[in-house]
């Protein structure tokens, strides 16, 4: 059953809405990420490591939110 109207429309906007702000926060938090560890690990004379595969792990899932941002777009 599909549900018609106003305050459905409405309601699937919101939940919309939502999902885009939460994948959307989700990827500036990655990039947070990306910068102090990208930062911390050059500083470091690039000898920690989990600095940088931390700044490698978040660049990852910046990839991924993004696909799936443009997968939806695309439906």
């Amino acid at each position: 059953v599909i549900e018609v109207g106003a305050r459905n429309t409405q309601n699937m906007l919101n939940r919309m809405t939502s999902v885009l702000n939460s994948a959307i926060f989700d990827i500036f938090l990655s990039v947070k990420t990306i910068q102090e560890n990208t930062y911390s690990y050059v500083a470091g004379g690039m000898q920690e490591d989990d600095k940088a595969n931390e700044a490698i792990t978040a660049s990852s899932n910046v990839i991924s939110k993004t696909m799936e941002l443009k997968s939806s777009s695309d439906k």
